[in-house]
């Protein structure tokens, strides 16, 4: 269970750094065992819309990795003109599956929703049929001819179940098809399936992945770590259950089909995505029976301020004045290193070429410690806090009220906020009551911490309050990290 305090966060927040000094020293001093490029949520439409992809490729190519792993969404609409672009790209960095120095680097890439159902999203008789009945509507479809596609592009054999080995260690791919096919999602559609040899192929298909574990999962076992790669997150990982426990959760999670047979593997790590969450959130890497990597969204993060109920969101922002978080900027990916004794996540940025935080580090094999669990996460965080001195301004303007506050960063306050709570209060007739509780990000919040520094603005309809008989008004902002901590309030 996480707690909700801090327990002296900055001492054991130096405690823990200290204990991992002797671990990079030895680390230093053996090869790179294995490195890895990871992306997610591409959603490549065309080959002008694709430079964050050649982008990150092509420094993929220059850190010599020996994979880049994708956990789905490799296009936008399920078009086959759309994964040929990926591919068109892919072999434009790494013509014939090969770096610039000549080394192999392998494609570890599955499918994703829009891979699959993006076909339909915006057709008048979604969700009503899922699947395209006639043939002339099927031919640009990637899902109605998965195999040939994936063979004539990709150059290797479609398995909704795929194992593939580099330089000795295994990745498992398992593609979209097993969750959206299953019987545990066919509740949220609205009509029965149609009785067709096409969707009756993939009524079962969900099952392949049982069948892999039955037979094959003792291959498996082991201290050397394996990788399993999906688009969903594994159930009761990463952002769980603060994302999912959310009404706009749709989704984020694969029901439990994975965590029940990945929880019997401590050397598992694995990578999916999906919920374009930024990955300045602390939880976006959790450690229990096994660990759990969201992998972000390469081009950008659009969902990831209405999925996590921030109001200043791509979709949510009411006022101009208001702040907008930017999920436009930021194209993200990560590089993971493979040592004898540890394991190294370095997180990218690649619209500025820089590292978004901290690497994620943590020892190996797991047994010797678990930093990222989310108990321990929590223990070690410091609770952010406005600077002392800092001042909330109030302005008015054409009958909005126009609160403006700077943003909490380690280099001014020792801690990164990861959000900030507004809370705005009122008198009515002889009684105080809060009116409104809003959670909002910094503009820069997915971007590297030193680019986020633009003053936050939080807008409020005073003509409507008026009209509402509060008097007195009072607005108090406190600066939030992920695990529920928050500093002491600002107030105008």
């Amino acid at each position: 269970m996480i707690t909700r305090r801090s327990f002296g966060g900055m001492a054991f927040a130096g405690a823990f750094a200290a204990a991992m000094k002797p671990l990079r020293g030895v680390a230093a001093e053996s090869p790179c065992r294995l490195r890895l490029g990871i992306l997610s949520d591409i959603h490549v439409p065309t080959m002008e819309e694709g430079e964050h992809f050649r982008k990150a490729l092509k420094w993929f190519d220059a850190q010599k990795v020996d994979g880049v792993a994708i956990s789905g969404d490799l296009g936008f609409h399920g078009l086959i003109k759309e994964l040929k672009c990926v591919a068109d790209i892919w072999y434009e960095v790494f013509p014939d599956d090969r770096r610039s120095d000549g080394g192999h680097v392998e494609k570890l890439f599955v499918t994703g929703n829009h891979d699959v159902d993006g076909y339909f999203y915006h057709r008048p008789e979604f969700p009503k049929v899922k699947f395209p009945v006639d043939e002339e509507s099927a031919k640009e479809s990637f899902v109605c001819n998965r195999e040939r596609v994936w063979e004539e592009l990709f150059h290797e054999k479609y398995e909704t179940v795929k194992v593939k080995e580099v330089k000795g260690y295994k990745f498992v791919l398992f593609h979209w098809f097993a969750h959206l096919a299953s019987d545990i999602c066919s509740e949220r559609w609205t009509a029965e399936p149609p009785d067709t040899p096409f969707y009756n192929a993939l009524r079962y298909e969900h099952r392949k992945l049982d069948e892999f574990f039955a037979t094959r999962g003792a291959e498996l076992k082991g201290d050397k770590p394996f990788f399993y790669v999906q688009h969903h997150h594994p159930a009761d990982t990463v952002f769980s259950p603060f994302l999912y426990a959310s009404p706009q959760g749709w989704g984020g999670h694969d029901f439990g089909r994975s965590t029940k047979y990945l929880k019997n593997y401590p050397n598992c790590i694995a990578i999916s995505g999906h919920t374009h969450v930024t990955m300045s959130d602390e939880r976006a890497i959790w450690q229990g029976e096994f660990t759990s990597i969201d992998a972000s969204a390469c081009p950008g993060l659009p969902f990831a301020g209405v999925i996590g109920g921030r109001s200043n969101a791509h979709r949510a922002r009411k006022f101009p004045e208001e702040t907008l978080f930017d999920c436009e900027t930021p194209k993200v990916g990560q590089l993971l290193s493979v040592y004898d004794d540890r394991i190294v996540i370095q997180k990218r940025e690649f619209t500025f070429d820089e590292n978004l935080g901290d690497d994620w580090e943590f020892p190996w094999p797991i047994s010797r410690g678990r930093p990222y669990a989310y108990d321990a996460q929590a223990k070690r965080s410091v609770v952010p806090e406005f600077p002392e001195g800092t001042v909330l301004k109030r302005t008015e303007k054409d009958g909005r009220l126009i609160l403006e506050f700077p943003t909490v960063r380690r280099e001014n306050a020792g801690a990164r906020a990861l959000d900030y709570e507004v809370i705005a209060e009122g008198r009515i007739e002889d009684f105080r009551r809060q009116i409104e509780c809003r959670r909002v990000y910094s503009k820069g919040i997915g971007l590297a911490e030193h680019r986020d520094r633009e003053p936050v603005r939080v807008v409020f309809d005073k003509e409507k309050l008026d009209a509402e008989g509060y008097k007195d008004l009072t607005f108090t902002v406190r600066p939030c990290d992920a695990w529920g901590h928050k500093g002491k309030p600002i107030c105008a």
